[in-house]
């Protein structure tokens, strides 16, 4: 019964992303065919701080993401995990993804090349933290800068805590 109950307290955050998700591939579908034979792979985003995963299916328009509970376990082709403010720099492009692998902020497991192939699909999509957010395009701007700068921020915070 709780599996079941955290499931559907997780449902509204899948929705949101899984529509984020497909808003990017029908905005920018070329993006999304450089998946080649990753098109139908499974992903698993793992942030440590939290009891979930998330796990992406990038299959263009028909893509979706879960959000499981992180006992939960799923096969997949790669599995990248870290600090949430720092995956979602990776994905959003504003995080120098291999800077933060290189100094093991970030985890990549499995293979690899899937998971480079993901991260320069989203950003050829042009995928921005923003886009999980349905705005009105005179707000999207300022909106998207703001919502860059509060995470950066945060971003800087933690890496400065974590030298301490």
């Amino acid at each position: 019964m709780a599996r079941e109950a955290k499931g559907f307290a997780l449902a509204p955050l899948a929705f949101a992303l899984t529509v984020a998700l497909r808003r990017a591939a029908r905005a920018s579908p070329d993006a999304f065919e450089r998946l080649g034979a990753y098109r139908g792979a499974v992903f698993v985003i793992a942030p440590t701080e939290a009891p979930v995963d998330f796990v992406m299916e990038p299959r263009g328009a028909d893509g979706r993401i879960a959000v499981l509970p992180r006992d939960v376990s799923r096969l997949c082709v790669a599995r990248i995990s870290g600090p949430l403010l720092l995956l979602m720099g990776v994905f959003d492009g504003s995080l120098d993804a291999d800077g933060a692998f290189f100094r093991r902020e970030i985890r990549v497991e499995g293979d690899t090349e899937a998971m480079i192939t993901l991260r320069n699909v989203m950003d050829a999509a042009d995928f921005q933290l923003i886009d999980l957010v349905p705005t009105p395009a005179v707000l999207r701007a300022p909106l998207g800068r703001a919502v860059g700068g509060a995470t950066g921020f945060a971003r800087r915070v933690m890496e400065r805590a974590a030298r301490k």
